[in-house]
């Protein structure tokens, strides 16, 4: 075992020629970064869960029919979405402030900006942790 998968050990189940870290320093945003992978790899398996593979190109039109449907229910930017026994996703705002680069060790500045956090629902942890069945039913 080497030293990233100690530190990491998901990296233990990424396919053969899957990167382990993404230059992210390429991208203007997290948007830019997930459109250029849907687009790029519309055809591979992005996610794989309880016996379901859904393609990023799945993933794409499946998120924005989501994000449309959401619209049209009055959801409003800034409002927090729950899926019961799932989790709550949430946008926060962060200041400005200065990072690191961890491989040059160089100051950044990082401009303020809103973020999604998400909250694992307690049913999902357990499923996850292996404490309870991973039955599908998350109502």
């Amino acid at each position: 075992m080497t030293v990233a998968t100690l530190e990491r050990p998901w990296l233990k189940a990424y396919p053969p020629g899957v990167p382990y870290d993404v230059d992210t320093s390429q991208y203007t945003s997290l948007v830019a970064l997930m459109e250029e992978a849907f687009k790029k790899n519309a055809s591979k398996v992005a996610y794989s869960f309880m016996g379901k593979e859904v393609t990023f190109g799945e993933t794409d039109s499946l998120s924005v029919a989501f994000g449309a449907y959401l619209q049209s229910l009055g959801l409003a930017k800034g409002d927090r979405v729950e899926l019961r026994g799932f989790g709550a996703f949430s946008v926060k705002a962060r200041d400005a402030r200065v990072g690191r680069n961890p491989r040059t060790g160089e100051s950044i500045p990082i401009k303020a900006r809103n973020v999604v956090t998400f909250h694992a629902s307690h049913k999902l942890k357990s499923v996850v942790q292996g404490d309870a069945p991973a039955d599908g039913d998350f109502e």
